[in-house]
């Protein structure tokens, strides 16, 4: 019976597809970085009075089109995936801050 069961579930899965994890290591390493550097940049190149409204920002229009770009692939609704990506990226930034003021780091 249970045998009956697993063999329907197997003949409905998707056909799994042949995975490079070198290549797939390097898609998440240089996206980690380019993704990372987007709030950064505007504490070099700009005046540090705008820096900070620049990179807040440029972070959330990035984790925005992040967000719409996931749910473009996958098949989900785009507006939320990206409200979801934005929210996310917010809060974990507010975090760090609040964690820096809380152990004492520099601040502005």
């Amino acid at each position: 019976m249970w045998r009956d069961q697993v063999e329907l579930m197997r003949s409905t899965l998707a056909p799994v597809r042949e995975t490079r994890p070198v290549r797939a290591a390097a898609v998440v390493g240089v996206s980690t970085a380019l993704g990372s550097a987007v709030p950064l940049l505007p504490f070099i190149l700009l005046p540090i009075s705008v820096a900070p409204s620049v990179a807040l920002v440029a972070g959330a229009t990035v984790l925005a089109l992040a967000g719409f770009e996931r749910a473009h692939t996958t098949g989900g609704r785009k507006l939320r995936a990206a409200l979801e990506m934005v929210t996310i990226g917010l809060v974990s930034a507010l975090a760090g801050y609040l964690i820096g003021l809380l152990l004492g780091g520099p601040v502005g």
